[in-house]
């Protein structure tokens, strides 16, 4: 965002009349250097439809780390995402829906933490379902509490 002289977060879209290959690095700036994360570029054929589901694993509500889960919706019209949020053992801990508008990106922080009231939880995930709506792209992120540095955890469907 910056070389294009903008700041702030948000989906972007990327549009051409020949092929090309995108790629995207998310990153803060430290007295040390930076620190960041890549995510996966997609088209919006690449998202979930109506009925289809994906998981995020290897995620922590803990002092050590911190989940956040992000949605976009690459398609054109309204799109409705249920959420669910499980521990290591595959107990449902809760669920809870996002709408998005087309082209409308959401991020969600600390949904253990906030959703469900977990703050010591070392290992959980998450399932992510389409209720409506089609090209939804969606993503975790594990943060360490101390450093703040970021790994990207994609979809398995």
């Amino acid at each position: 965002m910056q070389q294009l002289g903008a700041s702030g977060s948000g989906a972007i879209e990327v549009t051409s009349n020949e092929p090309l290959k995108v790629t995207t690095r998310t990153y803060d700036q430290s007295s040390t250097g930076t620190y960041g994360q890549d995510y996966l570029a997609a088209t919006t054929s690449q998202g979930l439809s109506a009925g289809q589901s994906a998981w995020l694993g290897e995620l922590t509500e803990d002092a050590a780390y911190r989940t956040n889960i992000g949605l976009t919706n690459t398609g054109s019209g309204n799109a409705s995402v249920t959420v669910s949020l499980y521990d290591a053992t595959g107990h449902l801990l809760t669920s809870y829906q996002v709408s998005l508008s087309a082209g409308q990106w959401q991020q969600v922080t600390q949904p253990f933490r906030n959703k469900a009231a977990q703050t010591a939880m070392a290992a959980g995930y998450a399932m992510v379902r389409i209720n409506s709506g089609s090209g939804v792209l969606a993503y975790a992120s594990l943060l360490d509490n101390v450093t703040n540095d970021p790994t990207t955890i994609n979809p398995l469907r």
